[in-house]
């Protein structure tokens, strides 16, 4: 399988550039031009793909660091 070759490490910063290449060609070629929603809509998809690389224990730990957070269950009332 090609994603054994590849390695997990890399696919998933090709996961996280490609929405910025592709933008990128996009005004280059396409005469797209960037508002404002487009570059929130690009950081959204950089946050997601960035969360969703997070390791579950490390989003845990946050949780549980986080205000008003009960230190035992990370449960917020």
């Amino acid at each position: 399988m090609k994603i054994k070759k590849i390695g997990q490490a890399h696919l998933y910063y090709l996961m996280l550039i490609t929405p910025i290449v592709a933008l990128a060609v996009s005004s280059l070629f396409e005469d797209y031009h960037w508002s404002v929603y487009s570059s929130l809509g690009l950081g959204l998809v950089i946050s997601g793909n960035l969360l969703a690389q997070m390791k579950p224990e490390t989003l845990a730990l946050a949780y549980k660091q986080a205000p008003n957070g009960d230190k035992e269950t990370g449960v917020r009332p």
